[in-house]
């Protein structure tokens, strides 16, 4: 299994709603797996953060307060679909920092 870049939000991290890319589709062989992500509210606000497999199926989701991290080493990896992008998104804008790493799987 191969280990894909680590996904780092860019400078100013994700303040909008909309889902951002952390990689993208693989061939219809592979799955996207995620190992470890750490995640940091910069905002003011609290906010929820999905992890996406493709555009909708949620495969990890937590309630981040304002100014709170949290260091995710899921047991088991989460698996995205065979040829599915995976994505983040806070559901309530605020300012979101996340360093992911993962591997594709066969």
């Amino acid at each position: 299994d191969a280990v894909w870049p680590p996904y780092i939000t860019p400078t100013g991290g994700i303040t909008s709603i909309v889902a951002q890319q952390i990689i993208a589709a693989g061939s219809p062989s592979l799955r996207r797996a995620i190992s470890y992500l750490e995640l940091i509210n910069a905002g003011s606000v609290g906010t929820e953060v999905v992890v996406l497999d493709g555009a909708s199926t949620i495969l990890y989701r937590c309630y981040l307060a304002a100014g709170v991290s949290r260091i995710i080493r899921p047991e088991l990896p989460f698996f995205g679909s065979y040829g599915n992008a995976l994505q983040i998104q806070v559901l309530t804008a605020t300012t979101l920092y996340a360093y992911i790493q993962g591997f594709n799987s066969n």
